[in-house]
């Protein structure tokens, strides 16, 4: 066994491979290498069991062939390896993924009922519930429901307190549809409208057509064939308004039904727009349950002809696709025809062969509603006894059925649910994109709104350097005249008596003595200076001093002083003596009574701030 192992291995290896990279080569040599000697009981090249686990685990997402031989290998020599059942869950597991992706699906639900069998026996009801969630497909065999009949109470329970309200529902749909088999139509029925709810609350009305089938399915068998149809035409009105041409064909075809022993005429109109609603790859199923139950139609009404035709075609489809369900429930068709044409022979050969393939499925279809038309035959043939033997046959055979049509509408939901959830995951991931997207726009946004601010102060932060320079220049002139660099021209007057208000000089004189005074006794030292207190030094009116300012361009006397006072603080920050004192300290030497007035007049004269002024032009100009 090991040798055939080995040389598969070897085979697969050498193939070729789209990974490219040695690495992978080693990588996979290795891995068989090492799950050769584990199987063989040799050294193993694995120290712990979570290594082989591990291994698996990164082999199965590219090479699924050769993950489920590496574990069938291991899982028949677990009995030396002792694997716990913790261990073989996790074998398991990956057994199932493997089948997945080679879309084995037998294989994936048989892996996931061994999975539940192994986690009941640790009590683990959360591996319990994600594995019954496999069992959800059209395909998977009921026996396996079956199996996990008495495990979904309680992984209903563990998706309802985790709050998953899809996986909640779809253990609701499984145990509905063993109840339903079970005869337990009430409970099951219960069930189908919780279901129906909760896709309501989460939005998912596709979903909640298929389940109106099954709702519908249960309230014809207990008879209620209004609630029944009902349930139908919202079925049908729901898929409608989604597209769901499929959906749609199942809700007439089921509505057809209903009404084939009241209004046979509106059953036929029915079973032709299903028919028609069909798309032309729909599956043969599909089409065979709809022609199946036109052809019953025409029995009822003793058109023969049409009836055998429309076997003869589910008969066909049967043939070509190997279907028995669907050869078995044309075969009882046909005896039916036969029967009702007095051909009894030809109805038992039937018969018979629809036995036999049942016999051989384990169960029996939805034809167990013909089952008053055999006996009605067997009785016109006399033989009672081998009437009464059929029915014991078929009833016995009948209490282990479900019902096929409501097994596949019900697994046909659960697949239809995976797409819904998958769709809404795809919607949320685009959203998701969408809402990154707009943060990635948004900040692009800021990017460009930042470079364009920082360019345009980087442009100002020039002209104002060069506007600095300017000023510097300005201040290295006036250094190098002196310190009356301003006013050294200007004549002084030591005393204004003689001015003569009247004399053609007199603004000139006042002006002068002003400014002499200014300089010479520096009054705007003084915070709280008034003009009428000049006015009485210089021995005139506070009138004649506004008069002359404004002849010399000064705005007011207040501006006269500050710019004096400006001056006076551009000195005291030149002087080392001061250079320890704060600015509003440098203020209030210079004369200013506040910080806001210091700083204002210092900006209107100088262009900066006193802290620019004295950091950055004083302290390049020192250097």
């Amino acid at each position: 066994m090991f040798s055939t192992l080995f040389k598969n291995i070897l085979r697969y290896i050498f193939k070729p491979s789209p990974i490219n990279g040695g690495g992978f080569f080693i990588y996979t040599v290795i891995g068989s290498v090492a799950f050769l000697m584990a199987c063989n009981s040799s050294p193993s090249f694995f120290q712990t069991d979570s290594d082989k686990i591990k291994m698996l685990q990164q082999l199965v997402k590219n090479q699924p062939d050769s993950t489920l031989k590496l574990i069938d290998a291991l899982l028949k020599d677990s009995v030396n390896n002792s694997f716990n059942s913790k261990l073989l869950i996790d074998i398991y597991t990956i057994k199932k993924e493997a089948n997945r992706q080679l879309m084995n699906s037998d294989a994936v639900y048989e892996n996931a009922d061994k999975i539940i069998e192994l986690a009941a026996s640790l009590g683990d009801t959360a591996t319990i519930a994600e594995n019954i969630l496999e069992l959800n497909s059209s395909n998977v065999d009921f026996k396996y429901l079956k199996k996990a009949e008495k495990y979904l109470p309680s992984s209903i329970h563990f998706f309802q307190s985790k709050e998953k309200k899809y996986e909640e529902a779809i253990c609701k749909l499984l145990y509905g549809s063993v109840l339903d088999n079970s005869g337990e139509l009430k409970t099951a029925q219960k069930l189908f409208l919780e279901v129906y709810d909760i896709f309501g609350s989460i939005d998912s009305f596709k979903a909640q057509s298929k389940v109106c089938i099954s709702i519908a399915g249960l309230y014809a068998d207990i008879g209620s064939m209004e609630e029944s149809s009902k349930y139908y035409r919202t079925s049908y009105e729901i898929a409608r308004k989604y597209n769901d041409s499929i959906r749609q064909s199942v809700a007439l075809s089921n509505l057809g039904i209903n009404y084939r022993r009241t209004k046979p005429d509106s059953a036929l109109l029915l079973y032709k727009q299903a028919l028609a609603l069909l798309p032309y790859n729909a599956t043969y199923s599909r089409r065979m349950k709809v022609e199946f139950n036109m052809a019953n139609l025409y029995l009822d009404q003793q058109k023969y002809d049409k009836a055998v035709i429309t076997y003869n075609k589910v008969l066909e489809h049967g043939l070509k696709n190997n279907s028995s369900e669907a050869i078995s429930i044309a075969y009882n068709g046909l005896a039916a025809v036969k029967a009702a044409e007095k051909n009894f022979d030809g109805a038992i050969q039937y018969y018979q062969k629809a036995l036999k393939l049942m016999d051989s499925l384990g169960q029996v279809t939805h034809v167990m509603l013909l089952l008053p038309e055999m006996i009605a035959l067997y009785k016109q043939t006399n033989d009672l006894p081998k009437v009464v033997s059929l029915y014991e046959r078929k009833i016995k055979m009948n209490d282990s059925l479900l019902n096929t049509e409501k097994q596949i509408a019900v697994h046909e939901l659960e697949a239809k649910y995976k797409t819904e959830k998958k769709e809404l995951e795809n919607k949320a991931l685009k959203n998701r994109i969408w809402n990154i997207q707009m943060y990635i726009l948004l900040f692009s946004i800021a990017i460009v709104v930042f470079f364009v601010l920082w360019k345009q102060r980087i442009k100002l932060m020039h002209e104002r350097a060069i506007s600095f320079e300017i000023l510097m220049a300005k201040y290295r002139a006036e250094k190098e005249v002196g310190e009356k660099h301003f006013y050294q021209n200007k004549p002084l007057i030591q005393s204004t008596e003689s001015i003569e208000p009247n004399s053609n000089n007199f603004e000139t004189l006042l002006f002068n003595a002003l400014t002499s005074h200014f300089e010479n006794t520096k009054p705007y030292l003084n915070a709280k200076l008034k003009l009428d207190e000049i006015a009485i030094v210089l021995n005139t009116t506070q009138k004649d001093i506004n008069k002359v300012l404004k002849d010399n361009n000064i705005v007011s006397f207040y501006a006269f002083v500050n710019e004096y006072r400006v001056n006076e603080a551009r000195r005291l920050f030149e002087d080392p003596i001061h250079k320890h004192l704060k600015l509003d300290a440098i203020g209030e030497l210079a004369g200013f009574g506040t910080r806001q007035t210091f700083y204002s007049a210092f900006m209107q004269f100088t262009g900066v701030n006193p802290g620019y002024y004295r950091k950055n032009i004083l302290g390049n100009f020192n250097e």
